[in-house]
């Protein structure tokens, strides 16, 4: 095992691999430890971290964006129509909990005929390219468990209808899973415990695909970021894309305004005047900018 690879579980104290200090590592297991970004086990292991000061955003009402509606939808309109908008579809997550043991945008939804999860986003999708007589490129992202699943279902069922030139698909990143005092669990002898990197890793995952010189090449700007789960969402709602570009911000993101307080649900707050995502949990993700504000539109449109 290589020496930095030996100092590094020495100074993160790593319980379960210390006998790898004196004794050989398995093959795969120093590959995982060799290629893995311990920079997460710096954050876990850094107990003095300060959370800082929480406040709430502030808000543009509906009636402000029904007012300058027009504008918006012309903004949008006319990035779409030149190429500078594309879509992002997370789509690693199985249908487990739908009693379904395939991709979960395999699942049909259908009640009086045949309607996948997938043919419907598609659908609503092509709302936009019907709309402006351009394709958006499409990013599937997968997981190693359904990834082949997801790119022959989209081929049998001829992309649902969609110029399968501008569907792209890559694989949502593997990371170790640690416990609670961020020691790698192992699954065996020769193998750290992996799991898929969630949503938030989307992009690292896109750039280890090499996708961002496909988008480059295609000269897309704004990326709509959508989840499997919302079949009803209205994927690069020309309006949404034109409010956030007209804002001079850099993202925007549609929200439900939070009701029940005590719901433990996600939450856009300001964390000493940087966009965040909290939940009760305690799960934070840092957004590198400063500037942002709020605009409710349909749910909800937060800009940063």
């Amino acid at each position: 095992m290589k020496t930095e690879i030996k100092e590094k579980i020495t100074a993160t104290n790593q319980k379960y691999l210390k006998k790898f200090l004196t004794e050989e590592a398995p093959a795969k297991l120093e590959s995982q430890l060799e290629h893995m970004d311990w920079s997460y086990l710096d954050m876990i292991n850094n107990k003095e971290q300060q959370r800082g000061t929480f406040s709430p955003l502030a808000a543009m009402e509906l009636s402000e964006i029904e007012a300058n509606k027009d504008k918006y939808l012309a903004t949008g309109l006319d990035a779409v129509k030149n190429g500078k908008v594309g879509a992002i579809l997370l789509a690693g997550g199985q249908g487990t909990r739908l009693g379904f043991d395939k991709a979960k945008g395999m699942f049909n939804i259908g009640k009086t005929k045949e309607l996948y999860i997938f043919e419907q986003l598609v659908a609503n999708l092509m709302k936009v390219t019907n709309q402006t007589g351009t394709w958006v490129p499409l990013y599937v992202m997968t997981s190693e468990i359904n990834d082949s699943m997801t790119r022959e279902f989209f081929e049998e069922h001829d992309y649902f209808g969609y110029n399968k030139d501008y569907v792209k698909f890559f694989v949502q990143e593997m990371v170790p899973a640690v416990d609670f005092d961020g020691n790698l669990l192992m699954k065996s002898e020769d193998s750290l415990a992996m799991s898929p990197n969630g949503n938030g890793g989307w992009f690292k995952s896109l750039i280890n695909a090499g996708l961002d010189k496909d988008l480059k090449d295609k000269g897309v700007e704004w990326l709509n970021v959508f989840a499997v789960d919302n079949v009803l969402q209205q994927i690069a709602d020309p309006v949404f894309v034109g409010a956030t570009i007209e804002s001079g911000c850099v993202s925007g993101s549609k929200v439900v305004r939070k009701w029940i307080h005590m719901r433990e649900l996600v939450l856009c707050v300001l964390r000493m005047a940087s966009l965040r995502l909290s939940s009760i949990t305690s799960l934070h993700l840092r957004w590198q900018r400063q500037r942002t504000r709020m605009v409710h539109y349909s749910m909800a449109l937060v800009l940063s």
